[in-house]
């Protein structure tokens, strides 16, 4: 704790040298149209002093949750995991399996006690559950969007619902008021969000495996949760592949009603210069205004997601008040702050350019739904290279944007 409580304070000086040189920097800027290279330099360097105590700042509340983790995991042994005699021994043999001992026998043992739909003539087995969900907490640990929207477990190929679309009519009736006409009912829609397989596939040589100190479980665990995160962080954001990310659909600047979902489309502002933020105070108006722009059941549970580049340009902003719009996140877990809202940094965002989006506020729980297939599946293959062991893992996971209506995105455009 006295490691974090200096870090904090040293994240504070920074940021208020940060916030003295800045405001020089825009005096400048008023009086002479330019601010001088000394002070763009000056500034440069308190920024990098400044991410990099955030970073001190992130990694040593890591440690702090990586040794209660251990702390926790190390009771956890004690008491079997909680796992049953039978998954225990299971575990145990699948572990075997992927060491390569006695393959055939536990093969056959493994067919019993898994309860899969894989073709067992190609030794594809699904990892233990205990296993799948340190995979599983570690996607949540690396993933921001996990972080923020709604994640749901399914058992099938796709997850559907209802959308509201409209609402009932209604209103006011005199005590002898005529009650005979129907009124209106409120339009419904379905949605569907489909799985679509992610794979990876990391190796180790035969050697380390043979390794009976080697602890296979954490490799395991480590690989695969890194690549899925991966992989997931840029298919939720873009949508490039598979999985429809928020960035992938069409934007207007005025929606208003059913439009929202019926034609889902994104309403979005602009920042009024290309490729960057107005001058002070407009530059930071902007972003009041696209907050003021959600419903309030939304705004109260938003977060800002935007790439570390941008957030460096947001954290230069000032209010018509000159009061600054970001603001360090000073307590243990606290996130940094944009007008008293949490930054979320999606680094699959572009990079504020002519008229890109680089910026997004939503209420995420509301407006993105995660849905996974139950179970990670993985094949050993000891063959293809010499002295190499290959683990093909898949894992069944899909994404969608559901409510339009409570997210809105900037464009960095005239």
């Amino acid at each position: 704790m006295p490691e974090i409580k200096d870090i904090i304070e040293g994240l504070n000086k920074s940021f208020t040298d940060f916030k003295s040189v800045n405001d020089q920097r825009l005096a400048e800027i008023e009086k002479k149209g330019f601010a001088s290279a000394a002070l763009e330099t000056k500034l440069s360097k308190i920024e990098a002093d400044l991410q990099t105590k955030e970073a001190e700042q992130k990694k040593a509340l890591e440690n702090i949750q990586a040794a209660l983790k251990r702390v926790n995991g190390s009771l956890d042994t004690k008491a079997s995991n909680g796992l049953t005699p039978d998954q225990m021994e299971h575990k145990s043999q699948f572990f075997g399996w992927m060491r390569g001992k006695g393959n055939e026998s536990i093969l056959r043992d493994l067919e019993k006690k898994t309860l899969q739909v894989a073709d067992d003539t190609q030794g594809g087995f699904y990892v233990p559950a205990d296993v799948t969900g340190r995979i599983i907490s570690k996607l949540f640990d690396t993933s921001p969007m996990r972080q923020f929207a709604s994640v749901a477990n399914i058992g099938t190929g796709a997850l559907e619902g209802p959308t509201d679309l409209g609402e009932a009519e209604g209103g006011y009736v005199g005590e002898s008021g005529d009650r005979s006409a129907d009124s209106g009912n409120p339009t419904l829609g379905t949605w569907r969000i489909p799985v679509h397989e992610l794979w990876t596939m990391p190796k180790a040589t035969q050697n380390v495996i043979d390794d009976s100190v080697y602890d296979l479980e954490s490799w395991l665990v480590k690989k695969i949760g890194e690549k899925f995160a991966r992989i997931e962080n840029r298919e939720f954001v873009l949508g490039t592949t598979k999985i429809r990310g928020f960035l992938s659909y069409d934007i207007v600047t005025t929606l208003s009603g059913d439009d929202y979902t019926a034609k889902k489309k994104i309403q979005y502002s602009k920042t009024g210069v290309s490729g960057g933020f107005a001058a002070t105070p407009n530059g930071g108006d902007i972003l009041i205004d696209m907050q003021q722009s959600l419903k309030e059941s939304y705004r109260a549970k938003a977060a800002w997601a935007m790439n570390r580049f941008t957030v460096g340009e947001v954290r230069k902003l000032k209010d018509s008040q000159g009061r600054y719009l970001w603001a360090p996140g000073i307590q243990v877990g606290a996130p940094n702050t944009l007008l008293n809202l949490p930054i979320a940094e999606f680094n699959d965002m572009p990079n504020v350019a002519a008229n890109s989006l680089s910026l997004a506020l939503a209420d995420w729980t509301e407006a993105y739904q995660i849905v996974d297939r139950q179970g990670i599946r993985l094949m050993r293959d000891n063959i293809t290279t010499k002295g190499f062991v290959k683990f093909y893992t898949t894992k069944r996971t899909g994404g969608d944007l559901l409510n339009f209506e409570a997210i809105k995105l900037l464009k960095f455009a005239a």
